[in-house]
Parts: C-alpha cells; sequence; structure tokens
C-alpha cells in the first residue's frame, strides 16, 4: 500500500512539474502592425526624414518631446525607425509588436509643425494596418484599417 501511495505522489509531483514548467515556456505572441505613409512633394520641405515606432508607456507619449525623440531615435534598440523620401508618394512597414502594447508613433520633419508630429496607438490585440497622411510638416490624417481616426 504504501509503494502505491509513494507512487501516485511521485506522479502527481512529475504532472505537477511538467504543467508549471509548460506556463514558464509559454511566448509571448506578437501582432503585425502596418505602416503605410503616404506624403507629398511638400512633406518636409522635399527631404527626406524619419520616422520613429516604438511600444511605450502613455506616460513616455505624453512626457516625449521632440528634442528627446530626434536625441535618442538611432541608439533605441528597441525602437523600428523608417527612412521617408517625400519623393516616394507612399511607404509601407510591417512591424512586430507584443500582443496588448501601446505603440507610439513619431514622425521627425525638419520643422514639426505643432503637436502633430506625433501620434498614439493604444492596445494592439491584432494585427492592424494604420495609414498616416503627411501634410508639410505635420499628420495632417490617420486612418486604422477602414476608419478614420484622426
Amino acid at each position: 500500500m504504501r509503494k502505491v501511495v509513494s507512487g501516485i505522489a511521485v506522479l502527481a509531483c512529475i504532472a505537477a512539474v511538467v504543467s508549471f514548467s509548460g506556463c514558464a515556456t509559454k511566448t509571448a505572441s506578437f501582432v503585425d502592425l502596418e505602416t503605410e505613409i503616404n506624403t507629398t512633394q511638400l512633406t518636409n520641405s522635399g527631404k527626406v526624414f524619419y520616422a520613429v515606432v516604438r511600444a511605450d508607456s502613455e506616460k513616455d507619449f505624453v512626457r516625449a518631446t521632440y528634442e528627446s525623440i530626434y536625441n535618442s531615435f538611432l541608439e533605441d534598440k528597441e525602437a523600428t525607425n523608417i527612412f521617408i523620401s517625400p519623393e516616394d508618394d507612399s511607404l509601407s512597414k510591417t512591424i512586430k509588436i507584443p500582443a496588448g502594447s501601446s505603440v507610439s508613433v513619431y514622425f521627425l520633419f525638419s520643422k514639426p509643425g505643432g503637436k502633430a508630429w506625433k501620434y498614439r496607438i493604444k492596445k494592439l490585440d491584432k494585427d492592424m494596418t494604420y495609414t498616416f497622411y503627411l501634410g508639410d510638416n505635420y499628420i495632417q490624417k490617420v486612418e486604422a484599417g477602414n476608419s478614420s481616426i484622426f
């Protein structure tokens, strides 16, 4: 009887270890953020510029200044930098984002026009396309999927 009880206890321990280790080894899931950036010949006075896309907090987004993003965009290993030439009317880039993350998109114009140089995407839970229409030195309009949201 004792051997049966100890055998059951060993099997229960093995089952517990296997089930707990299965939870610990789960990998984070990712979603695809498709960014489409539409420019005109007048965007950024026709000069090349960058967009910076990164997962960050609402607090980081609110505190971000043009200078702080510009000064850190080459060193930020977590961000995706997109080179934009206004000579190309549109540009698409797919970025893998941890599911459930919020993402900020910053456009580093030579002379940013007010506050419309950055945009916040809240909680990406599924693959999504965001289309950015850029004016001279600002974000003119943003569409998520087929809906205009900015």
